[in-house]
Formats: structure tokens, sequence, C-alpha cells
């Protein structure tokens, strides 16, 4: 499991840079154009959802040692136990 655990971190982290470069090519082009959405923004949140679906699957795979399928968010994030749900709520929601 631990090597499944190590993929999906790497993929999950993958996922995140790919995001974070194309969000720096959105703001450049929205600057430059004056625009509020640019062509980067749709990849930009693809790969933010993909990166989120494999960091909760990491997470699950690690907590139940066996490998998580499906691709609903919602699904997978209420299937983590609670004191995760409530962590992830406050490391996102909570400081915005």
């Amino acid at each position: 499991m631990n090597q499944l655990s190590n993929w999906y971190e790497i993929t999950g982290v993958s996922y995140c840079l790919a995001y974070m470069a194309i969000m720096r090519g959105h703001k450049f082009v929205a600057s430059q154009n004056d625009e509020h959405m640019s062509t980067y923004i749709f990849p930009a949140i693809v790969n933010a959802a993909l990166a989120c679906e494999i960091a909760l699957k990491n997470h699950l795979s690690c907590d139940t040692g066996t490998r998580t399928y499906g691709h609903d968010l919602q699904a997978l994030f209420r299937s983590m136990a609670v004191e995760k749900q409530q962590y992830y709520m406050h490391a996102t929601i909570g400081l915005y």
C-alpha cells in the first residue's frame, strides 16, 4: 500500500504544480488584456479538481489500506473520518 500511497502523492503534487503553472499563465494574460477569464482558466480548474481527487484518494488509502475508486469529490470527502473533514474544511474554507 505504501507504493500506491507514494504514487498518489506524486500524482497529486504533479497536478497541483500544473495548476499553479497554468494559473501563472492565466494571471499574466488576464493582466495584459484586462480580462477576468482567459483560455488558461479551464485547464487550471481541471488540474485543481484532479489534484483534489488524488489527495483525497491518498488520504483514504492511507487510512483504510485499500485502493479508492471513483471521481465524485463529495463522496470521497464524506468517506473520510469526520476529524479529517473538519481539518480540511478549516485548512481551505476556514482560512479565507
